[in-house]
């Protein structure tokens, strides 16, 4: 593996890591249910695993100094609107999970009581 692979590998996940930490802004006009928040974000990463994949596999078959429209397409879904979206429907199920645990523990002391 060269560099240049090593790299993109390296980046991706960082990426997704990073993920599960950064808070976007966006917000949709329309209420999505947490089942399809997390197939959404399945998807998408799908996709970007899918993206590097085709990236890597290209390299092996060109020069890493040479532009490559492959990993152009990769490395532009990472910082276009697919990462983006994964991050907001992350952002999301972040916010929907903290709800659910402070829901719970309401209703659990309720009931200690």
């Amino acid at each position: 593996m060269n560099n240049l692979q090593s790299f993109a590998i390296r980046r991706l996940v960082g990426l997704i890591f990073a993920a599960f930490f950064i808070s976007p802004a966006i917000s949709l006009s329309q209420e999505v249910s947490p089942d399809d928040r997390v197939t959404s974000a399945a998807e998408i990463l799908v996709e970007l695993d899918n993206r590097a994949e085709r990236c890597l596999d290209s390299l092996e078959t060109t020069s890493p100094d040479d532009p490559n429209q492959v990993c152009d397409a990769f490395l532009e879904a990472i910082d276009g609107d697919i990462l983006t979206s994964y991050l907001s429907h992350c952002e999301e199920l972040k916010t929907w999970r903290e709800g659910f645990i402070t829901s719970s523990d309401t209703s659990s002391t309720s009931t200690e009581e």
